[in-house]
């Protein structure tokens, strides 16, 4: 019996030198950044910011939800309405909800139906221009 729990002791005490000595020599995971998410209130067209990592925080019935296109709906500050995450474009930067987000009702039933990302702005179809950088990197 002596032996067993002697064994168990030793067994702890290597697992334990096994872990200190892994924790010591790995690199530390960076923390994620936390990005500024933009949303626009449906009421009143207020414009404003969530941090990434405060967004789950805010408060009010759709604080921190997520739509069935997965797009993250927030509480507008100003007049506590509905208000829409905002796409930004990848080739000019401005910032706008695209159709599939606005009336994500009409495209519940079939994904597939919703009309690509367009940005009003300079007419860029979001994906193509995502798989065109991707396979000029190539």
């Amino acid at each position: 019996m002596e032996y067993l729990f002697g064994g168990a002791l030793a067994a702890i005490i290597l697992v334990s030198l096994v872990l200190t000595i892994y924790s010591f020599t790995t690199e530390d995971i960076p923390p994620q950044p936390v990005q500024q998410l933009r949303f626009q209130c449906q009421d009143c067209a207020h414009e404003f910011e969530v941090a990434s990592n405060e967004f789950r925080l805010t408060e009010g019935p759709l604080a921190g939800s997520v739509s069935m296109v997965g797009a993250r709906i927030g509480d507008c500050p100003e007049c506590g309405g509905a208000a829409f995450e905002m796409t930004k474009c990848v080739k000019c930067g401005h910032y706008w909800i695209p159709d599939r987000v606005r009336n994500w009702r009409a495209y519940l039933g079939n994904r597939n139906a919703a009309p690509p990302d367009i940005c009003p702005k300079c007419k860029t179809n979001q994906t193509q221009y995502k798989l065109k950088m991707l396979r000029e990197r190539k």
